[in-house]
């Protein structure tokens, strides 16, 4: 159980998604340190959001289609807002564009309309739980699991638009990539839309 979980766990936060578009964006335009606060709200909201739907709240959003859907609705909202603000500012023609980074609480907060999130959170309490008394230590092993994962693929991300911002000195690969991170912002939208 624990390798599947490990598994499922790494496949799933280190994948492309919002939070790791979001978190290689911020590296790439403005550092490694001033992500941090906004990676360590993603992985706080993750692991919070995952025991509220271990503790039932994932059966709301099957038996509530409506408010499942609301939720995609406007999470992709917020990420093709976001993903054209990357896009403008990388043209160079709206420096005040580029969005600063989130912090701590507003990252965890993003958690709630992630549409990612939502999927990993549902499928991972769905399938790797066990039942009966073994329930919640093996909601307490899938937390601490993603919590590892979810540290190390959000330090992976964040270094990796840092490193991309110490190498880009030339403005013109610069936005180049700034619109490669704004369409790759917009895109992980497609992975979530039915």
């Amino acid at each position: 159980m624990l390798v599947a979980t490990a598994a499922f766990a790494c496949v799933a936060t280190v994948t492309p998604g919002p939070n790791n578009a979001m978190l290689a964006a911020s590296g790439m335009v403005h550092g490694f340190r001033r992500t941090l606060p906004m990676m360590a709200g993603f992985l706080c909201g993750l692991l919070v959001l995952l025991v509220l739907v271990a503790a039932g709240l994932g059966a709301v959003l099957v038996r509530l289609p409506a408010l499942h859907l609301g939720l995609k609705v406007a999470g992709v909202a917020y990420l093709l807002w976001l993903a054209s603000r990357l896009w403008r500012a990388s043209a160079g023609s709206d420096a005040a564009a580029v969005p600063a980074p989130l912090g701590f609480l507003a990252g965890c907060a993003f958690q709630a309309i992630n549409p990612k999130a939502w999927m990993m959170t549902v499928s991972a309490a769905g399938a790797y739980t066990l039942p009966g008394a073994g329930y919640w230590p093996s909601v307490a092993l899938l937390v601490a699991v993603f919590a590892l994962s979810g540290l190390s693929s959000g330090l992976l991300w964040s270094a990796f638009g840092s490193a991309l911002r110490r190498q880009l000195t030339d403005p013109r690969r610069r936005r180049l990539l700034g619109r490669a991170m704004a369409v790759l912002t917009a895109a992980s939208c497609l992975l979530v839309l039915d």
